[in-house]
């Protein structure tokens, strides 16, 4: 009698594999994290309703179908935890050093422009003519120092 393959044999397995293959080789900076652990919980996913398919009726599918499965399953949930704890450091580390990184950034957007940007909003509805001069001279004090104020 001829015993069938699982539904996700090979497919739950590739995906493990390259879970952890963006994992270890190619996510070194941690933009790629999201995508290996879609991978990984889809594989997860595909793996256990096989393993459920085999249970159901273990004469129809051939074992080593099912031991494919059981791989694939296992090499995706260690790929899910993994992902689990580099996200989790990343965002930790994210959250410490959050205020340092945007002030190196604001530090050297200040130095490549070399001049310090201030913006202000005007929230004032009912100006009088004599409003719109004092404006007007106080704008054109401002641009003659280092700074460059913006009304909006």
């Amino acid at each position: 009698m001829y015993k069938s393959k699982l539904s996700s044999d090979p497919t739950a397995l590739i995906l493990g594999i390259i879970s952890l293959f963006i994992l270890l080789f190619v996510c070194c900076c941690g933009l790629l994290l999201p995508v290996s652990l879609a991978l990984a919980i889809v594989g997860w996913v595909m793996a256990h309703k096989s393993i459920k398919e085999y249970e159901t009726n273990p004469e129809v599918f051939n074992s080593n179908s099912r031991s494919n499965v059981g791989i694939a399953r296992i090499l995706c949930i260690v790929s899910t935890i993994l992902n689990g704890l580099l996200i989790l450091v990343f965002a930790v580390g994210m959250l410490f050093f959050q205020s340092d990184i945007f002030e190196k950034f604001r530090k050297e957007f200040e130095k490549q422009n070399g001049k310090n940007i201030v913006i202000s909003v005007d929230t004032t509805a009912n100006d009088t003519v004599e409003d719109d001069a004092l404006y007007q001279e106080k704008s054109q004090d401002s641009i003659a120092g280092d700074s460059v104020e913006v009304k909006l």
